[in-house]
């Protein structure tokens, strides 16, 4: 799929649209997490999770170790949520390359769409207002 799309966008400049679960997690506790941190508007269809070939094939490639130095002096912080989808580790080898200030912070016991909304959001939101509040 994915050689079939980089040629494609040699030729037309476009990338094949596809739905995220034949790109990301097939796992469908993953899928009916995410149904319920992100319910549908009423009066509204629900939201299609789609995204470009190219746009998940940069999702996978980036490598935010790789930058994380160059974000100081500019305060920097990290939240980890701890799932399959926001790896603590991998939130941590970011981190650790970054220079102050900084600040990792781990919200353990959710997901990370849990993070979007009821009480997930609400801990974010504290754990992010405390550190705007001592570095900005």
């Amino acid at each position: 799929m994915l050689e079939e799309d980089r040629k494609q966008r040699v030729l037309t400049g476009k990338s094949r649209v596809v739905e995220t679960s034949a790109i990301f997690s097939n796992d469908p506790a993953v899928w009916a997490r995410l149904r319920k941190s992100q319910p549908a508007t009423p009066g509204l269809p629900e939201r299609k999770r789609e995204l470009t070939i190219e746009s998940a094939e940069a999702l996978v490639n980036f490598r935010p170790e790789e930058v994380a130095h160059k974000i100081a002096p500019r305060a920097a912080a990290w939240v980890c949520s701890g799932d399959e989808q926001n790896d603590v580790l991998e939130g941590r080898s970011a981190y650790d390359k970054a220079g102050e200030p900084k600040s990792l912070v781990t919200i353990p016991g959710y997901y990370h769409h849990d993070l979007y909304v009821g009480e997930g959001l609400q801990k974010l939101l504290a754990a992010s207002r405390a550190w705007f509040d001592a570095h900005v």
